[in-house]
């Protein structure tokens, strides 16, 4: 069992979920640890603000893990089951854990993904900053991708970095392409 430090007596594998809010940058020794938690097939989710890197939320995805847009912290905080918290780099013990947990994931308006397939259709929009793509394997979601000269052609496999925006609470068939791989 791997206890981190700080805690009392509460190790990594009595997690059965694990919730990573950041600021900006991970720290890379943290991502080694959460890498066997994951393997073990529990669930890993990390939340961050608007402005994260592109390149982070790609990784983040690649590595098989969950990734939300929504209030971060000032400094990094991993939450284990919203019973246990702890502000990195420190690991010095959060209180309230619980309620801080609660309103940290009812704050994602956002969820990432990693999307590919083959471009079955595109369709521009009358204003034409936007154009419509259509994946053959997922005919009835709709992708936004800014119009722009190296759009990517029709039965071309493409891949790209997609969010879906909560509205409202509910979930629509349009997501925006955030970047394409």
């Amino acid at each position: 069992m791997t206890h981190l430090p700080g805690s009392t007596g509460f190790g990594i594998d009595d997690a059965g979920e694990i919730i990573v809010c950041f600021p900006d940058d991970l720290p890379a020794d943290l991502l080694r640890e959460l890498d066997g938690f994951l393997a073990s097939g529990k669930r890993v989710e990390f939340q961050s603000p608007g402005s994260t890197c592109i390149k982070t939320t790609i990784a983040l995805l690649k590595r098989g893990y969950r990734v939300f847009e929504g209030k971060s912290l000032p400094q990094t905080h991993i939450f284990f089951d919203r019973r246990h918290a702890f502000e990195l780099p420190l690991w010095q013990e959060v209180p309230d854990t619980y309620d801080l947990a609660c309103k940290l994931v009812w704050s994602r308006i956002a969820s990432f993904g990693l999307v590919s397939g083959t471009l079955l259709s595109i369709r521009g929009l009358p204003e034409g900053r936007l154009s419509l793509l259509q994946l053959a394997e997922m005919p009835g979601l709709r992708f936004a991708l800014a119009t722009s000269a190296d759009m990517p052609s029709i039965g071309r496999h493409v891949e790209f970095l997609a969010r879906n925006d909560f509205g409202a609470g509910r979930s629509i068939s349009l997501q925006k392409c955030i970047a394409v791989l």
